[in-house]
Order: structure tokens, then C-alpha cells, then sequence
């Protein structure tokens, strides 16, 4: 589809990619859910969280409805990151790689709610408490970014309600 689109459809071409981003990210969060290893430590997390950092929407160009999509299935997908470290740390499960993609009740995926903390002080992995910890106040600071970020690109084009809500969001973390 994308070498039959002209040179000039830029809005076609904005589209397509816009499109693809989602796909993008949705894919690279699943090959690194398979991979076991990825559970090893925090470092290939946390080079996951950056790499979609340096990929966001043009803040002009890019409508609201864009980023929004973004920004909920990067926080989506940073709990579920978060949850699945939690389920390692507590010794839950040995292969993280075999672990059910539903979220059960206690584990809700409201992004406006701070991700869940262990109670447990105990760690069976390579996954300790601490850095466990740590990797929660990333995934919060990328997604305060990403609230603050969204709240931005409102307000420049002018949608002055979603960037309240957005900068709302932010505060409550």
C-alpha cells in the first residue's frame, strides 16, 4: 500500500504511518514478552521504554485522537511490563515467556491509577526488590512524560479540555 501512495498524499502517508506506529510498538512489546531472557534484569526494559520515548507524534500535525491512542497502549503495556517483574520477583513464575496476557481482577489497567507496589520483600529471580522499585518510578516518569507530552500537543491545537484532563492525569501520579 505504501509504494502505490504518491509523493504529494501526504495525508495518506500520515495515515499509513500513524497506523504503523501502533502496530510497531504492539509488535515490540510482544517479541519482548516472549523472550524470557528480557526478564532477566531491568536493562531491556528500560531500553524498551526508551526507544518508544524517542518515538512520539508531531505535536502539530498529529491529532489528539493519535496521541491518545499512543499514550494509552504505552501505559497499557508499561503495567503489564510491571506486572509481569512483580509476578517474577514474587517468585510466581519461573518462565515469563508462558504467562497469560489476561490481566486478572486485582490488576487493573486504569492509567490514571499509579501501578500496583509489592508488599513482598522477598525476590527469588535476578529481579530484586530495589530495582523493581526503580523500574516502577521509570514506567511513572514515562508516563507523566508522555501525560505532560499529550497535554502539550493539546494545547497547541487548541483543545484545551483534553490538555487539562491530560495535565490532571499527570498530577495524579
Amino acid at each position: 500500500e505504501w509504494s502505490g501512495l504518491g509523493t504529494l498524499m501526504t495525508s495518506s502517508r500520515t495515515t499509513r504511518m500513524q497506523t504503523l506506529q501502533r502496530l510497531t510498538e504492539m509488535q515490540e512489546f510482544l517479541k519482548f514478552v516472549a523472550d524470557a531472557r528480557n526478564f532477566d534484569g531491568f536493562s531491556a526494559a528500560g531500553e524498551l521504554l526508551r526507544k518508544w520515548s524517542c518515538r512520539l507524534p508531531d505535536s502539530r500535525l498529529d491529532p489528539v485522537h493519535i496521541w491518545d491512542d499512543v499514550v494509552q497502549n504505552r501505559c497499557v503495556m508499561m503495567d503489564k511490563l510491571t506486572v509481569l517483574f512483580e509476578k517474577q520477583a514474587d517468585g510466581s513464575t519461573t518462565a515469563i515467556g508462558g504467562l497469560s496476557m489476561d490481566m486478572d481482577e486485582d490488576s487493573s489497567m486504569d492509567v490514571t491509577s499509579p501501578m500496583r507496589h509489592s508488599t513482598d520483600g522477598g525476590s527469588s529471580g535476578t529481579a530484586t526488590v530495589a530495582s523493581l522499585s526503580a523500574f516502577r518510578e521509570l514506567c511513572l516518569r514515562e508516563q507523566a512524560t508522555l501525560f505532560l507530552t499529550l497535554a502539550g500537543s493539546a494545547r497547541l491545537q487548541s483543545n484545551h479540555s483534553v490538555a487539562r484532563r491530560y495535565l490532571k492525569l499527570s498530577q495524579d501520579l
